[in-house]
C-alpha cells in the first residue's frame, strides 16, 4: 500500500534552514479550495500566527482529494505576498504526473493564483 506524503512549505524561512523559527503567539489556520472539479479538489491550508496585531505566515500545505487513480500531484512551490494588513496574494505551482502501470506517460503543470484574507480566527471553507 502506498502512503501519501504531504509537502510542507515553511513560509517563515525562504532559505533552507534545518531548524524552523519558533512562533510564541497564537496560531490560526485558513483552508482555501483552489480548484473543484467533478472528481478532484485542490486545497491549500495556511498556518499563521497573530502577535501584537501583526499576522506572521508560518507554513502552508497543498493537497488534492478525490479520485486520483493513475495520477500523482507534486506541489513544488507556494508564495504569499502581502497586499495590505490581512489580504494576501497567493501563487501555488506543481505538476500532475499521469501514469499507466506505474510508469509516467505525461507530466502536466498546474498553477493556482488568487487572493486570501487571513483573520485572527480559524477559517475552514468548504
Amino acid at each position: 500500500m502506498k502512503t501519501k506524503k504531504t509537502k510542507t512549505f515553511d513560509l517563515q524561512n525562504v532559505s533552507q534552514k534545518t531548524e524552523p523559527e519558533n512562533f510564541k503567539g497564537n496560531t490560526f489556520f485558513n483552508d482555501i479550495k483552489l480548484e473543484h472539479t467533478l472528481l478532484t479538489d485542490f486545497h491549500m491550508l495556511i498556518r499563521y500566527g497573530a502577535d501584537n496585531n501583526e499576522i506572521k505566515l508560518l507554513t502552508a500545505f497543498v493537497n488534492r482529494t478525490g479520485i486520483e487513480m493513475g495520477t500523482e500531484w507534486k506541489p513544488s512551490s507556494v508564495f504569499l505576498n502581502k497586499i495590505n494588513y490581512n489580504l494576501y496574494e497567493y501563487h501555488v505551482s506543481g505538476s500532475i504526473d499521469w501514469k499507466m502501470l506505474g510508469i509516467r506517460i505525461y507530466s502536466q503543470s498546474k498553477e493556482f493564483d488568487g487572493k486570501i484574507e487571513l483573520k485572527k480566527q480559524n477559517t475552514i471553507n468548504q
